[in-house]
């Protein structure tokens, strides 16, 4: 396989794991695959400087959520639940592996058709589209603020992967700009609770 072909299987990849992840460490791992996964998609058109745009707020989410449960006075280190979370038969996890088979369906029919408008190969737009998916799937399905959080993350690298590679360098600040509001969230998210240290 050529280079391009294998930075979207690792992008792809970063999907899986981005939509399999539960828990701290999870959503931890997830956040440095989307950031080496979507970081290398974008090089194929920005080079070093949008691999870094994409991989830094990744590293800054992740690092705030496996730092969120050691900090001192943060609760019990478990974000809450959201109101009426549902708990079906098969659980989140299955509904989650379920979408994402018809997110890589749905992502290769988009991408075949994307790639015809825009006139580009089609295998780094179905990671992109893929990878969109996955950030719907999470949101829609959370069970909790740093899941939502996740799912954002997980849009907003796919968007400006997509982004740098129909404009270049010269959407690397759009990109980075797309990436800093929902790293901010998981940041945010990150921080279980607020009480103080007994």
């Amino acid at each position: 396989m050529s280079t391009p072909a294998w930075l979207a299987l690792a992008a792809t990849l970063s999907g899986v794991v981005a939509i399999l992840g539960d828990g701290r460490r999870g959503v931890t791992a997830a956040a440095v695959a989307l950031g080496l996964g979507g970081g290398g998609l974008a090089s194929l058109a920005g080079g070093p400087a949008a691999f870094l745009v994409v991989l830094g707020p990744c590293l800054l989410a992740a690092l705030a959520v496996g730092l969120g449960g050691r900090v001192r006075g943060a609760g019990h280190g478990r974000p809450g639940p959201l109101p009426g979370a549902a708990s079906g038969m098969f659980g989140a996890r299955a509904l989650r592996v379920a979408a994402g088979v018809a997110a890589l369906l749905a992502a290769r029919w988009l991408a075949a058709h994307l790639a015809a408008v825009l006139v580009v190969t089609p295998v780094p737009v179905f990671s992109c589209d893929f990878l969109w998916e996955v950030g719907i799937v999470r949101v829609a399905l959370a069970r909790s603020t740093l899941e939502i959080g996740l799912g954002v993350l997980t849009a907003a690298v796919a968007t400006a992967a997509f982004l740098i590679l129909g404009g270049g360098s010269g959407t690397l600040a759009v990109a980075a700009l797309a990436l800093a509001v929902p790293a901010g969230g998981c940041v945010v998210a990150a921080v279980p609770g607020r009480g103080r240290a007994s």
